[in-house]
């Protein structure tokens, strides 16, 4: 046995660990150098994560107030959908072209322009200018004229599209 080589062989080991352990440290030293959160380091503190979090519950809930103002200080409409909408007794809705409506409850009676009046879809007629308007019946608004409903009780009008609601006065 040859007790010389096994020394060379732990120097050999020794000199190998200690440029693995340089280069170790240096990668760590590296990495530490990187702004947390940066693309350089991809890891990202609790703090930074409950910052954003803050940030963005604060900007919806600016966004959400602003549109609660917007809805409550305006008697436009706007829906892809039907919309349940009360109606006050002596106010009237006008209706954009494409616009939709059912009347479920209360008394109302067609507004026409000089194009026409109201397309009831249900019975397939025309309502002309001042004409009763049905319950339940589906109307739809041709034209972006002026055409919608006037109230004489409390209704309630399903509405899909653009509308306005006035004073009968305005």
């Amino acid at each position: 046995m040859n007790i010389h080589n096994g020394g060379k062989d732990k120097a050999r080991y020794l000199i190998v660990g200690f440029f693995i352990g340089i280069l170790f440290f240096r990668g760590i030293s590296i990495a530490g150098e990187n702004d947390p959160g940066s693309e350089n380091d991809p890891l990202v503190t609790l703090s930074y994560i409950e910052n954003r979090l803050t940030e963005f519950t604060q900007n919806i809930l600016i966004l959400m107030n602003e549109k609660i103002d917007d809805a409550s200080s305006s008697s436009k409409g706007s829906n892809s959908k039907f919309q349940v909408v009360n109606i006050k007794e002596g106010e009237k809705i006008i209706l954009s072209d494409s616009a939709e409506f059912i009347l479920r409850s209360g008394k109302g009676a067609a507004i026409a322009s000089e194009n026409g009046g109201l397309s009831d879809l249900t019975e397939g007629k025309d309502l002309k200018d001042g004409e009763a308007i049905p319950l339940n019946h589906h109307f739809l608004i041709p034209r972006d004229d002026g055409r919608g409903v006037s109230f004489s009780t409390e209704s309630y009008i399903m509405v899909k599209g653009e509308y306005t609601i006035k004073n009968s006065n305005n």
